[in-house]
């Protein structure tokens, strides 16, 4: 259900790109959720069926929290018009802190890099890991990207 969602988030979100006409390229980061886990077609192949024309990088690891993206991030090679941003399931899953500070940072070095951000988060959901309280850090990973977006201007 949350691949779906996802996939469903980022292609709306991208249907609005065009460039006038242009093809737009994107830059597509995230966990096993933006790789396509659990789904027959991943996000980065649903967007390459609907926009044939559009280059398309898939830069997603399944596994991958946006703590272990960040380190390289700002050197990470991109060509990508857009960079769409969907880590965050797992580090909520684990715990880890200072999702929503790494997300602003990656968040800004996009738009200084003169791209255009699309963040994509993970429904709530009813994970309780170990009794851990995995759904409440869920619910507040999937309300980042609003604060993110706020922080460069939108």
């Amino acid at each position: 259900m949350i691949s779906r969602i996802a996939i469903g988030a980022v292609c709306f979100a991208l249907s609005a790109c065009g460039g006038g006409g242009q093809p737009v390229t994107v830059d597509l980061y995230g966990d096993s959720i933006m790789s396509g886990y659990g789904v027959q077609v991943s996000p980065a192949d649903r967007i390459r069926s609907a926009r044939p024309d559009w280059g398309v990088v898939d830069h997603s690891v399944p596994g991958t929290p946006l703590k272990a993206l960040m380190p390289g991030f700002s050197s990470s090679p991109r060509t990508g018009q857009v960079v769409v941003i969907g880590n965050g399931f797992v580090d909520a899953y684990q715990g880890i802190d200072g999702y929503a500070q790494d997300l602003r940072t990656a968040v800004l070095q996009v738009v200084a890099e003169g791209r255009t951000p699309v963040l994509t988060a993970s429904a709530p959901t009813t994970l309780n890991r170990e009794g851990a309280g995995g759904a409440g850090r869920a619910r507040a990973h999937a309300r980042v990207p609003s604060p993110s977006a706020r922080a460069r201007g939108d």
